[in-house]
């Protein structure tokens, strides 16, 4: 985008369309804040692109779930069982009385009890049965499968009201709400059944879960894979919004995780191009935020020199100020369309490299 040529424009010109420029280049150049509550606001995944969408709505003993995967909307319905809502409501779940988070063994326990809870089965059954028929419908990959299942959840309503003590999965998509380890469970539970090695893991001073999924022993990326207590390494989900699998806000780079284990299983064969991926987003996200920065500057110095009718110098920094916001028109672009992707890992890699950027 070139915006000025040779020569010196009129000052009152030059200023309402450098104005309007920057009011339209720099609106939305860092990342849409994450949802508040458990997630802290430094958590920014710039995920604006996929519009909130009701999961779930119930139509007398079944219930319709509605997300979308890949710029298509998609439904099943499963049957909502009262007998288990009744049951769930009643139950009263309680954190181990006199545990810390080193009393790994006893909260493992308690986590797992919700992600196992044989009373559920039939639930995950319907549920799972569903996601099949779109995956067979749309001939979906093993790897694509996780990111349709994830895709699921992260569109559930975030409830930044939720209490201390969990939901169950089925209550999450019967009241079609959830906070962090409340939705994390939940994909878990359908992923454990999946057959993939799984976690949930926990930031205790962020107050904070995402759930885990087990990735080869190789792959590297210390801001997005985590080892459990066995060593096994797991890839991160965040499954309150929608995020490419193994994408962490900064703020958790220094975090002590605490890993429990949900099951054993096969690994994600697309961690390596995940966290390329997120990677890639995250430093794009910092270097068109210090670009903004840097054009604004010059936006400065061009209205002084403009004011002070300094021609050689204005036209110089009018050159350097095209080529700057050609480039950040450019990158802005494809970081965009990065973020639209976040249900397509391995579109969004290929995009990248296609461009140079990988």
């Amino acid at each position: 985008m070139v915006l000025f040529r040779g020569g010196i424009v009129s000052n009152i010109a030059f200023f309402a369309i450098i104005a309007l420029f920057l009011s339209i280049l720099c609106t939305g150049a860092t990342a849409a804040p994450g949802s508040s509550g458990d997630i802290a606001s430094a958590y920014q995944i710039s995920s604006q692109q996929h519009s909130a969408q009701s999961i779930s709505a119930t139509t007398g003993s079944s219930l319709t779930c509605l997300f979308t995967f890949r710029g298509t909307s998609y439904s099943f319905d499963i049957p909502y069982d009262t007998h288990l809502y009744t049951r769930l409501q009643a139950e009263q779940r309680r954190w181990p009385a006199g545990t810390s988070w080193e009393d790994h063994d006893s909260i493992g326990r308690y986590y797992n009890g919700y992600v196992h809870d044989p009373a559920a089965d039939e639930f995950f059954a319907s549920l799972i049965k569903g996601l099949h028929e779109i995956r067979d419908q749309e001939r979906l990959s093993p790897d694509e499968f996780v990111e349709l299942c994830t895709a699921f959840v992260q569109q559930i309503p975030y409830d930044e009201n939720a209490g201390i003590v969990p939901r169950s999965p089925a209550e999450v998509v019967y009241e079609n709400s959830g906070d962090c380890d409340e939705k994390s469970l939940l994909l878990i539970g359908i992923l454990a059944r999946e057959g993939y090695g799984t976690s949930l893991i926990v930031f205790p001073d962020e107050a904070h879960a995402v759930a885990g999924l087990r990735v080869n022993g190789t792959v590297v990326g210390e801001d997005h894979i985590v080892a459990g207590n066995d060593g096994t390494l797991y890839c991160l989900i965040e499954a309150t919004m929608p995020a490419f699998i193994g994408e962490t806000g900064c703020i958790y780079d220094p975090a002590s995780a605490h890993v429990f284990s949900t099951s054993t299983g096969k690994e994600y064969a697309l961690a390596e191009t995940a966290v390329a991926v997120s990677g890639w987003k995250r430093a794009e996200q910092g270097d068109l935020a210090t670009e903004k920065l840097r054009l604004n500057e010059l936006k400065e110095e061009i209205q002084a020199l403009g004011s002070s009718a300094a021609a050689h110098s204005y036209n110089a920094l009018v050159s350097v100020y095209n080529r700057g916001a050609a480039d950040y028109s450019q990158h802005f672009i494809i970081y965009q369309q990065i973020c639209a992707m976040t249900d397509d890992c391995g579109g969004a890699f290929a995009l990248l490299a296609a461009n140079g950027y990988l």
